[in-house]
Protein backbone atom coordinates (compact mmCIF):
# COMPACT_ATOMS: atom_id res chain seq x y z
CA UNK A 1 0.00 0.00 0.00
CA UNK A 2 1.53 3.36 -1.05
CA UNK A 3 1.63 5.93 1.84
CA UNK A 4 -0.96 8.48 2.14
CA UNK A 5 0.24 12.16 0.44
CA UNK A 6 0.77 14.76 2.97
CA UNK A 7 -1.97 16.96 2.90
CA UNK A 8 -1.43 20.82 2.08
CA UNK A 9 -2.39 22.60 5.19
CA UNK A 10 -3.82 26.57 4.94
CA UNK A 11 -3.65 28.00 8.30
CA UNK A 12 -6.73 28.49 9.87
CA UNK A 13 -8.86 31.75 9.98
CA UNK A 14 -8.49 32.35 13.82
CA UNK A 15 -11.07 35.15 14.65
CA UNK A 16 -11.34 34.32 18.54
CA UNK A 17 -15.06 35.65 19.80
CA UNK A 18 -14.62 38.09 22.88
CA UNK A 19 -14.87 35.78 25.97
CA UNK A 20 -14.01 36.43 29.47
CA UNK A 21 -10.65 37.18 29.07
CA UNK A 22 -9.78 40.37 28.13
CA UNK A 23 -5.87 40.08 26.73
CA UNK A 24 -4.87 41.15 22.70
CA UNK A 25 -6.39 39.08 20.03
CA UNK A 26 -3.06 38.11 18.74
CA UNK A 27 -1.73 37.08 21.97
CA UNK A 28 -4.55 34.73 22.49
CA UNK A 29 -4.40 33.14 18.87
CA UNK A 30 -0.71 32.62 19.85
CA UNK A 31 -1.73 30.73 22.91
CA UNK A 32 -4.50 28.81 21.09
CA UNK A 33 -1.71 27.55 18.77
CA UNK A 34 0.91 26.66 20.87
CA UNK A 35 -1.39 25.12 23.59
CA UNK A 36 -2.01 21.51 21.95
CA UNK A 37 -0.38 22.18 18.91
CA UNK A 38 3.46 22.36 20.44
CA UNK A 39 5.71 22.96 18.02
CA UNK A 40 3.77 21.63 14.95
CA UNK A 41 5.35 23.52 11.33
CA UNK A 42 3.47 24.33 8.67
CA UNK A 43 4.20 22.55 5.88
CA UNK A 44 4.84 23.46 2.14
CA UNK A 45 2.09 22.24 -0.46
CA UNK A 46 3.51 18.99 -2.16
CA UNK A 47 2.18 19.01 -5.96
CA UNK A 48 -0.34 16.40 -6.14
CA UNK A 49 -0.79 13.62 -8.07
CA UNK A 50 -3.81 12.81 -10.53
CA UNK A 51 -5.60 10.05 -8.21
CA UNK A 52 -4.81 11.58 -5.14
CA UNK A 53 -8.39 11.83 -3.79
CA UNK A 54 -10.84 14.59 -2.36
CA UNK A 55 -10.63 13.98 0.60
CA UNK A 56 -7.05 15.46 1.14
CA UNK A 57 -7.78 17.67 -1.36
CA UNK A 58 -10.02 19.26 1.30
CA UNK A 59 -7.06 20.45 3.28
CA UNK A 60 -5.56 22.31 -0.12
CA UNK A 61 -5.66 26.40 0.00
CA UNK A 62 -6.45 26.14 -3.73
CA UNK A 63 -9.31 27.96 -3.95
CA UNK A 64 -8.76 30.02 -0.48
CA UNK A 65 -11.19 28.32 1.35
CA UNK A 66 -10.11 26.79 4.51
CA UNK A 67 -11.39 23.35 6.38
CA UNK A 68 -14.84 23.02 7.87
CA UNK A 69 -14.53 21.29 10.85
CA UNK A 70 -17.25 19.58 12.86
CA UNK A 71 -17.38 19.52 16.75
CA UNK A 72 -19.10 16.26 17.82
CA UNK A 73 -19.59 15.55 21.46
CA UNK A 74 -20.78 12.58 22.45
CA UNK A 75 -22.19 12.15 25.84
CA UNK A 76 -23.85 9.27 27.66
CA UNK A 77 -26.87 11.39 27.95
CA UNK A 78 -26.10 14.35 25.60
CA UNK A 79 -25.08 14.68 21.61
CA UNK A 80 -23.77 18.37 20.91
CA UNK A 81 -22.87 19.33 17.57
CA UNK A 82 -21.75 22.82 15.72
CA UNK A 83 -18.34 24.14 14.41
CA UNK A 84 -15.25 25.00 15.30
CA UNK A 85 -15.44 28.68 16.87
CA UNK A 86 -18.88 28.08 18.19
CA UNK A 87 -19.17 28.78 21.38
CA UNK A 88 -21.95 26.98 21.96
CA UNK A 89 -23.33 23.75 20.18
CA UNK A 90 -25.71 24.33 17.10
CA UNK A 91 -27.41 21.58 18.45
CA UNK A 92 -28.53 19.28 21.13
CA UNK A 93 -29.93 16.38 21.05
CA UNK A 94 -31.03 14.05 23.86
CA UNK A 95 -29.85 10.71 23.68
CA UNK A 96 -32.82 8.72 24.12
CA UNK A 97 -35.20 7.75 21.29
CA UNK A 98 -38.61 5.54 21.42
CA UNK A 99 -40.17 3.35 19.04
CA UNK A 100 -44.01 3.69 18.22
CA UNK A 101 -46.19 1.87 16.52
CA UNK A 102 -49.03 3.84 14.47
CA UNK A 103 -52.01 3.20 12.29
CA UNK A 104 -51.76 5.14 8.84
CA UNK A 105 -55.00 7.08 8.17
CA UNK A 106 -57.74 5.12 7.51
CA UNK A 107 -59.09 5.87 3.73
CA UNK A 108 -62.38 4.40 4.67
CA UNK A 109 -62.40 1.13 2.86
CA UNK A 110 -63.10 -1.82 4.01
CA UNK A 111 -59.44 -2.85 4.51
CA UNK A 112 -58.11 -1.97 7.79
CA UNK A 113 -54.83 0.72 8.01
CA UNK A 114 -52.00 -0.53 8.39
CA UNK A 115 -49.54 0.35 11.19
CA UNK A 116 -46.25 1.27 11.02
CA UNK A 117 -43.28 1.33 13.99
CA UNK A 118 -41.67 5.19 13.86
CA UNK A 119 -39.01 6.59 15.94
CA UNK A 120 -39.11 9.58 17.87
CA UNK A 121 -35.50 11.08 18.50
CA UNK A 122 -34.35 13.54 21.63
CA UNK A 123 -37.08 15.90 23.27
CA UNK A 124 -39.53 14.57 21.09
CA UNK A 125 -39.07 10.99 22.10
CA UNK A 126 -40.24 12.12 25.50
CA UNK A 127 -43.32 14.30 24.19
CA UNK A 128 -44.36 11.06 22.03
CA UNK A 129 -44.26 8.71 24.89
CA UNK A 130 -46.17 10.65 26.69
CA UNK A 131 -48.64 11.31 24.38
CA UNK A 132 -48.93 7.63 23.49
CA UNK A 133 -49.72 6.83 27.03
CA UNK A 134 -52.27 9.62 27.19
CA UNK A 135 -54.07 8.09 23.80
CA UNK A 136 -53.18 4.61 24.71
CA UNK A 137 -53.06 3.79 28.56
CA UNK A 138 -50.37 2.41 28.43
CA UNK A 139 -46.80 2.55 29.44
CA UNK A 140 -44.06 3.59 26.49
CA UNK A 141 -40.45 3.38 27.15
CA UNK A 142 -38.20 5.86 26.04
CA UNK A 143 -34.51 4.18 26.37
CA UNK A 144 -31.29 5.38 26.01
CA UNK A 145 -29.25 5.56 22.72
CA UNK A 146 -25.30 4.92 24.57
CA UNK A 147 -24.78 1.49 25.57
CA UNK A 148 -23.02 2.93 28.57
CA UNK A 149 -26.30 5.08 29.98
CA UNK A 150 -27.59 3.36 33.36
CA UNK A 151 -31.05 3.03 30.85
CA UNK A 152 -29.60 2.02 27.91
CA UNK A 153 -31.58 -2.13 26.94
CA UNK A 154 -28.12 -3.04 25.95
CA UNK A 155 -24.18 -2.14 26.19
CA UNK A 156 -23.20 -4.11 23.22
CA UNK A 157 -24.67 -2.10 20.56
CA UNK A 158 -23.70 1.39 19.00
CA UNK A 159 -26.78 1.36 17.05
CA UNK A 160 -28.83 3.40 18.60
CA UNK A 161 -26.31 5.92 19.40
CA UNK A 162 -25.49 6.23 16.12
CA UNK A 163 -28.95 6.85 14.77
CA UNK A 164 -29.24 9.56 17.34
CA UNK A 165 -26.02 11.00 16.08
CA UNK A 166 -27.13 10.66 12.52
CA UNK A 167 -30.30 13.25 13.23
CA UNK A 168 -27.99 15.05 14.99
CA UNK A 169 -25.92 16.07 11.76
CA UNK A 170 -28.90 16.30 9.83
CA UNK A 171 -29.78 18.92 11.73
CA UNK A 172 -26.55 20.69 11.36
CA UNK A 173 -26.88 20.30 7.58
CA UNK A 174 -30.38 21.55 7.16
CA UNK A 175 -29.68 24.72 9.22
CA UNK A 176 -26.84 25.60 6.68
CA UNK A 177 -28.62 24.81 3.73
CA UNK A 178 -30.89 27.31 5.26
CA UNK A 179 -28.27 29.89 5.91
CA UNK A 180 -27.13 29.24 2.18
CA UNK A 181 -30.49 29.96 0.89
CA UNK A 182 -30.25 33.72 2.22
CA UNK A 183 -32.57 35.41 4.26
CA UNK A 184 -34.90 35.86 1.79
CA UNK A 185 -35.30 32.01 1.31
CA UNK A 186 -35.56 31.15 5.13
CA UNK A 187 -37.45 34.47 5.90
CA UNK A 188 -34.98 35.45 8.48
CA UNK A 189 -31.34 37.05 8.70
CA UNK A 190 -29.11 33.74 8.44
CA UNK A 191 -26.79 35.20 10.75
CA UNK A 192 -29.52 36.06 13.38
CA UNK A 193 -31.06 32.93 13.26
CA UNK A 194 -27.83 31.09 13.84
CA UNK A 195 -27.32 33.42 17.17
CA UNK A 196 -24.80 35.46 15.80
CA UNK A 197 -22.45 32.32 14.42
CA UNK A 198 -20.88 32.70 10.88
CA UNK A 199 -22.40 30.60 8.00
CA UNK A 200 -20.46 27.45 6.74
CA UNK A 201 -20.18 26.48 2.93
CA UNK A 202 -22.25 22.92 2.22
CA UNK A 203 -19.75 20.02 2.07
CA UNK A 204 -18.99 19.15 -1.52
CA UNK A 205 -16.87 16.42 -3.23
CA UNK A 206 -14.15 18.37 -3.52
CA UNK A 207 -14.59 20.38 -0.33
CA UNK A 208 -15.93 17.79 2.53
CA UNK A 209 -16.07 18.69 6.38
CA UNK A 210 -13.66 17.46 8.68
CA UNK A 211 -15.04 15.78 11.70
CA UNK A 212 -13.58 16.17 15.22
CA UNK A 213 -14.78 14.41 18.01
CA UNK A 214 -15.00 14.03 21.62
CA UNK A 215 -14.87 10.70 23.17
CA UNK A 216 -13.82 9.66 26.40
CA UNK A 217 -10.32 9.20 27.70
CA UNK A 218 -11.11 5.23 28.55
CA UNK A 219 -13.13 4.92 24.91
CA UNK A 220 -14.13 1.90 23.94
CA UNK A 221 -12.88 0.62 20.71
CA UNK A 222 -15.79 0.01 19.40
CA UNK A 223 -17.09 3.26 19.12
CA UNK A 224 -13.78 4.78 17.68
CA UNK A 225 -14.37 1.99 14.58
CA UNK A 226 -17.79 3.07 14.62
CA UNK A 227 -17.46 6.52 14.09
CA UNK A 228 -14.68 5.88 11.48
CA UNK A 229 -17.49 3.94 9.35
CA UNK A 230 -20.26 6.27 9.82
CA UNK A 231 -18.39 9.41 8.89
CA UNK A 232 -15.69 7.88 6.09
CA UNK A 233 -18.19 5.27 4.92
CA UNK A 234 -22.41 6.14 5.49
CA UNK A 235 -21.41 9.47 5.64
CA UNK A 236 -18.61 10.07 3.41
CA UNK A 237 -20.32 12.66 1.18
CA UNK A 238 -20.29 15.00 4.33
CA UNK A 239 -16.78 14.20 5.72
CA UNK A 240 -13.37 13.74 4.25
CA UNK A 241 -11.24 13.19 7.49
CA UNK A 242 -11.91 12.45 11.04
CA UNK A 243 -10.24 12.96 14.19
CA UNK A 244 -10.73 11.89 17.98
CA UNK A 245 -9.91 13.59 21.42
CA UNK A 246 -10.48 13.08 24.53
CA UNK A 247 -13.00 14.96 26.45
CA UNK A 248 -10.72 15.46 29.30
CA UNK A 249 -8.05 17.31 27.05
CA UNK A 250 -10.25 19.67 25.89
CA UNK A 251 -11.66 20.66 29.62
CA UNK A 252 -8.34 21.19 30.07
CA UNK A 253 -8.19 22.87 27.20
CA UNK A 254 -10.89 25.36 27.79
CA UNK A 255 -10.03 26.03 31.26
CA UNK A 256 -6.28 26.56 30.27
CA UNK A 257 -7.81 29.66 28.08
CA UNK A 258 -9.69 31.35 31.40
CA UNK A 259 -6.69 31.21 33.01
CA UNK A 260 -4.75 34.79 33.17
CA UNK A 261 -1.68 34.60 30.32
CA UNK A 262 1.55 34.16 33.25
CA UNK A 263 -0.51 31.07 34.27
CA UNK A 264 -1.63 29.28 31.31
CA UNK A 265 1.75 26.75 31.15
CA UNK A 266 0.74 23.70 30.52
CA UNK A 267 3.55 21.95 32.01
CA UNK A 268 1.93 22.82 35.11
CA UNK A 269 -0.63 20.18 34.61
CA UNK A 270 -4.41 20.42 35.80
CA UNK A 271 -6.50 17.81 37.81
CA UNK A 272 -9.72 17.48 35.24
CA UNK A 273 -12.74 16.23 37.85
CA UNK A 274 -15.58 15.51 35.59
CA UNK A 275 -19.11 14.73 37.70
CA UNK A 276 -21.24 13.44 34.39
CA UNK A 277 -23.88 11.17 34.37
CA UNK A 278 -22.44 7.74 34.29
CA UNK A 279 -19.59 8.45 36.41
CA UNK A 280 -17.05 10.50 38.11
CA UNK A 281 -13.70 10.85 36.94
CA UNK A 282 -10.77 12.26 38.71
CA UNK A 283 -8.26 12.52 35.86
CA UNK A 284 -4.64 14.57 35.68
CA UNK A 285 -3.62 16.03 32.25
CA UNK A 286 0.21 17.40 31.85
CA UNK A 287 2.48 18.35 29.17
CA UNK A 288 2.29 20.76 26.33
CA UNK A 289 0.16 17.73 25.03
CA UNK A 290 -2.24 17.62 28.02
CA UNK A 291 -1.55 14.14 27.66
CA UNK A 292 -4.39 12.09 29.94
CA UNK A 293 -2.56 10.71 33.28
CA UNK A 294 -4.10 7.31 32.87
CA UNK A 295 -1.75 5.85 35.88
CA UNK A 296 -3.79 8.39 38.38
CA UNK A 297 -7.74 7.51 37.11
CA UNK A 298 -9.76 7.43 40.19
CA UNK A 299 -13.48 6.27 38.83
CA UNK A 300 -16.54 6.58 41.01
CA UNK A 301 -19.99 5.42 40.37
CA UNK A 302 -21.80 8.07 42.87
CA UNK A 303 -22.37 10.14 39.62
CA UNK A 304 -25.49 11.75 37.92
CA UNK A 305 -27.36 8.89 36.97
CA UNK A 306 -27.65 8.15 40.49
CA UNK A 307 -29.05 11.84 41.13
CA UNK A 308 -31.53 10.68 38.87
CA UNK A 309 -32.36 7.55 40.05
CA UNK A 310 -33.19 9.06 43.44
CA UNK A 311 -35.16 12.00 42.32
CA UNK A 312 -37.22 9.45 40.05
CA UNK A 313 -37.48 6.72 42.93
CA UNK A 314 -38.87 9.22 45.36
CA UNK A 315 -41.17 10.94 42.78
CA UNK A 316 -42.86 7.48 42.34
CA UNK A 317 -42.90 6.58 46.52
CA UNK A 318 -45.03 10.19 46.65
CA UNK A 319 -47.69 9.12 43.57
CA UNK A 320 -46.52 11.53 41.22
CA UNK A 321 -48.29 10.28 38.15
CA UNK A 322 -49.25 7.02 36.99
CA UNK A 323 -46.72 4.58 37.85
CA UNK A 324 -45.61 3.18 34.12
CA UNK A 325 -46.81 6.00 32.24
CA UNK A 326 -44.61 8.65 34.26
CA UNK A 327 -41.99 6.07 32.99
CA UNK A 328 -42.18 7.71 29.30
CA UNK A 329 -40.96 10.92 30.63
CA UNK A 330 -38.95 10.49 33.54
CA UNK A 331 -35.68 11.67 32.66
CA UNK A 332 -36.70 15.07 31.28
CA UNK A 333 -38.49 15.22 34.52
CA UNK A 334 -35.72 14.12 36.54
CA UNK A 335 -33.10 16.56 34.90
CA UNK A 336 -35.31 19.55 35.24
CA UNK A 337 -36.22 18.58 38.61
CA UNK A 338 -32.04 18.74 39.74
CA UNK A 339 -31.06 21.69 38.02
CA UNK A 340 -34.27 23.82 39.11
CA UNK A 341 -34.34 22.57 42.73
CA UNK A 342 -31.27 20.39 43.90
CA UNK A 343 -28.36 22.27 45.83
CA UNK A 344 -25.25 21.02 48.00
CA UNK A 345 -25.22 22.35 51.52
CA UNK A 346 -23.01 24.65 53.06
CA UNK A 347 -24.06 23.52 56.45
CA UNK A 348 -24.12 19.57 56.20
CA UNK A 349 -24.09 19.25 59.84
CA UNK A 350 -27.19 21.40 60.72
CA UNK A 351 -29.09 19.84 57.51
CA UNK A 352 -28.29 16.45 58.29
CA UNK A 353 -29.23 16.97 61.76
CA UNK A 354 -32.84 18.20 60.63
CA UNK A 355 -32.92 15.56 57.49
CA UNK A 356 -33.41 12.87 60.60
CA UNK A 357 -36.05 14.56 61.52
CA UNK A 358 -38.25 13.90 58.58
CA UNK A 359 -37.37 10.18 57.62
CA UNK A 360 -39.70 9.92 54.83
CA UNK A 361 -38.86 12.31 52.24
CA UNK A 362 -40.96 14.69 51.55
CA UNK A 363 -41.81 17.16 48.40
CA UNK A 364 -39.66 20.50 48.15
CA UNK A 365 -40.91 23.56 49.50
CA UNK A 366 -40.14 26.17 47.13
CA UNK A 367 -40.52 30.14 46.91
CA UNK A 368 -39.42 32.21 44.60
CA UNK A 369 -37.53 29.03 42.29
CA UNK A 370 -35.41 28.26 45.19
CA UNK A 371 -35.12 25.68 47.55
CA UNK A 372 -35.54 26.78 50.84
CA UNK A 373 -36.28 23.43 53.28
CA UNK A 374 -33.00 21.62 53.68
CA UNK A 375 -34.56 18.18 55.34
CA UNK A 376 -35.92 17.19 51.83
CA UNK A 377 -34.63 15.22 48.82
CA UNK A 378 -33.46 18.53 47.16
CA UNK A 379 -30.96 18.89 50.07
CA UNK A 380 -30.31 15.02 50.40
CA UNK A 381 -30.09 13.85 46.46
CA UNK A 382 -26.39 15.83 45.76
CA UNK A 383 -25.18 14.99 49.60
CA UNK A 384 -24.60 11.87 48.90
CA UNK A 385 -21.49 12.81 46.75
CA UNK A 386 -19.70 14.11 49.77
CA UNK A 387 -21.25 11.69 52.31
CA UNK A 388 -21.78 8.35 51.25
CA UNK A 389 -23.08 6.96 54.33
CA UNK A 390 -26.53 8.34 53.30
CA UNK A 391 -26.56 5.41 50.79
CA UNK A 392 -27.10 2.90 53.60
CA UNK A 393 -30.61 4.87 54.39
CA UNK A 394 -33.43 2.03 53.93
CA UNK A 395 -35.24 5.01 51.57
CA UNK A 396 -32.31 4.51 49.10
CA UNK A 397 -31.68 0.88 49.33
CA UNK A 398 -33.74 -0.63 46.12
CA UNK A 399 -31.63 1.61 43.30
CA UNK A 400 -28.45 1.57 44.81
CA UNK A 401 -26.46 -1.12 44.01
CA UNK A 402 -23.15 -0.74 46.33
CA UNK A 403 -23.76 1.23 49.35
CA UNK A 404 -19.27 0.83 49.69
CA UNK A 405 -19.03 3.92 47.88
CA UNK A 406 -16.06 6.56 48.14
CA UNK A 407 -16.80 10.18 48.69
CA UNK A 408 -15.65 12.48 45.93
CA UNK A 409 -12.93 14.49 47.95
CA UNK A 410 -11.75 10.95 48.49
CA UNK A 411 -11.68 10.29 45.09
CA UNK A 412 -9.60 13.59 43.99
CA UNK A 413 -7.21 12.71 47.14
CA UNK A 414 -6.19 8.86 45.98
CA UNK A 415 -6.13 10.22 42.42
CA UNK A 416 -3.72 13.51 43.52
CA UNK A 417 -1.49 10.62 45.28
CA UNK A 418 -0.59 8.43 42.69
CA UNK A 419 1.39 11.25 40.93
CA UNK A 420 4.61 11.67 41.79
CA UNK A 421 6.18 14.85 43.67
CA UNK A 422 7.06 16.53 41.16
CA UNK A 423 3.58 16.01 39.00
CA UNK A 424 0.96 17.18 41.26
CA UNK A 425 2.76 20.03 42.82
CA UNK A 426 0.02 22.27 40.90
CA UNK A 427 -2.86 19.95 41.11
CA UNK A 428 -4.72 20.91 43.80
CA UNK A 429 -4.26 24.71 42.86
CA UNK A 430 -5.65 23.69 39.55
CA UNK A 431 -8.84 21.74 39.65
CA UNK A 432 -10.91 21.56 36.57
CA UNK A 433 -14.61 21.02 37.91
CA UNK A 434 -16.72 19.65 34.49
CA UNK A 435 -20.00 18.40 33.95
CA UNK A 436 -23.62 18.66 34.73
CA UNK A 437 -23.44 17.92 38.28
CA UNK A 438 -21.10 20.81 39.00
CA UNK A 439 -24.18 22.93 37.47
CA UNK A 440 -25.44 22.11 41.31
CA UNK A 441 -26.14 25.60 43.38
CA UNK A 442 -23.26 25.85 45.85
CA UNK A 443 -21.51 22.31 44.14
CA UNK A 444 -18.08 24.23 43.56
CA UNK A 445 -17.90 25.83 47.39
CA UNK A 446 -19.17 22.69 49.09
CA UNK A 447 -15.89 20.74 47.28
CA UNK A 448 -14.07 23.23 48.24
CA UNK A 449 -14.70 23.61 51.51
CA UNK A 450 -14.20 19.70 51.36
CA UNK A 451 -11.09 19.09 50.03
CA UNK A 452 -9.63 21.85 52.51
CA UNK A 453 -10.54 20.13 55.17
CA UNK A 454 -9.79 16.40 54.34
CA UNK A 455 -6.16 17.74 52.69
CA UNK A 456 -5.48 19.36 56.47
CA UNK A 457 -5.90 15.64 57.78
CA UNK A 458 -4.02 13.87 55.11
CA UNK A 459 -0.23 12.64 56.45
CA UNK A 460 1.97 15.29 55.49
CA UNK A 461 5.66 13.00 55.58
CA UNK A 462 4.55 12.08 51.71
CA UNK A 463 4.91 15.70 50.72
CA UNK A 464 7.47 18.39 50.22
CA UNK A 465 5.60 21.84 50.76
CA UNK A 466 3.83 22.46 54.14
CA UNK A 467 0.21 21.87 53.48
CA UNK A 468 -0.19 25.87 54.96
CA UNK A 469 1.32 27.08 51.44
CA UNK A 470 -0.81 24.89 49.28
CA UNK A 471 -3.51 26.55 47.33
CA UNK A 472 -6.84 24.69 46.92
CA UNK A 473 -8.18 26.19 43.88
CA UNK A 474 -11.08 25.20 41.80
CA UNK A 475 -12.00 26.90 38.15
CA UNK A 476 -15.06 26.67 37.08
CA UNK A 477 -16.24 28.00 33.72
CA UNK A 478 -20.10 29.46 33.06
CA UNK A 479 -20.82 26.49 32.16
CA UNK A 480 -19.26 23.65 32.97
CA UNK A 481 -21.40 21.22 30.99
CA UNK A 482 -20.26 22.93 28.01
CA UNK A 483 -16.44 22.96 28.72
CA UNK A 484 -15.06 19.66 26.54
CA UNK A 485 -17.25 21.38 23.72
CA UNK A 486 -15.92 24.62 24.35
CA UNK A 487 -12.20 23.34 24.43
CA UNK A 488 -12.73 21.32 21.33
CA UNK A 489 -14.13 24.06 19.39
CA UNK A 490 -10.95 26.42 20.08
CA UNK A 491 -8.57 23.25 19.26
CA UNK A 492 -10.48 23.16 16.24
CA UNK A 493 -9.03 26.11 14.44
CA UNK A 494 -5.39 24.93 14.98
CA UNK A 495 -5.98 21.19 14.83
CA UNK A 496 -5.91 20.94 10.90
CA UNK A 497 -2.27 21.91 11.06
CA UNK A 498 -1.23 18.46 12.22
CA UNK A 499 -1.71 16.05 9.60
CA UNK A 500 -0.83 12.81 10.65
CA UNK A 501 -3.62 12.90 13.24
CA UNK A 502 -6.29 13.02 11.00
CA UNK A 503 -7.68 9.74 9.42
CA UNK A 504 -8.49 10.80 5.80
CA UNK A 505 -11.41 9.12 3.40
CA UNK A 506 -8.55 7.72 0.92
CA UNK A 507 -7.07 6.20 3.72
CA UNK A 508 -10.43 4.34 5.56
CA UNK A 509 -10.58 3.54 1.70
CA UNK A 510 -7.82 1.99 1.05
CA UNK A 511 -6.72 0.39 4.93
CA UNK A 512 -8.66 -3.46 5.09
CA UNK A 513 -7.85 -3.78 9.10
CA UNK A 514 -10.38 -1.01 10.27
CA UNK A 515 -10.05 -1.51 13.54
CA UNK A 516 -6.07 -0.83 13.62
CA UNK A 517 -7.17 2.57 12.41
CA UNK A 518 -9.60 2.84 15.57
CA UNK A 519 -6.74 1.86 17.82
CA UNK A 520 -4.69 5.02 16.10
CA UNK A 521 -6.89 7.53 16.31
CA UNK A 522 -7.58 6.76 19.84
CA UNK A 523 -3.82 6.66 20.43
CA UNK A 524 -3.89 10.02 18.96
CA UNK A 525 -7.21 11.03 21.18
CA UNK A 526 -5.42 11.09 24.17
CA UNK A 527 -1.68 11.87 22.89
CA UNK A 528 -1.82 13.57 19.62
Amino acid sequence: MEATPKACVAPPDIRFPEGDIGEDQRVRERETEGLLGGSVKRKRCRSRSDDQSYATEAFDEEAGDHVVVVVLEIGSSEIRIGFSGDQTPRHRLPAFLTRIVQAAPHDGGLISPLSFPRTFLGEDAFTAATQAAEDGGCAVDVIAAHPQHPLAPSRESYDNLFVVIDAALDKLLDECEQEAAGPIASGKNAFTGSRGKAARHQPTVEMPWALLAVVPVICDQRLATCLLRWALEARRDVFGAVKLVADARMAAYHHLLLLPEDQRSAEKGLLVVDAGETAVRVLPVTGHALTPGTHALQQSEVAGSLLTSLVLFHQERRGEGIRGVQRGMTWREAMRYKEQCCFASLSPSVDLQLHRRHRQLQPPFVTGNLVRQPSTDAFLFPEIFFTPQLLRNANLSPIVNSTSQASLTQVILDAFGKGTVCERAFWLSRICLVGGTAKLGNFALRLQDELRVAWQSVDPSAYIQRKEDVPIRLLVSDDPQLAAFRGASEFGRVAVLDEEAWITREEYADTAAIPALGRRALRHANFG
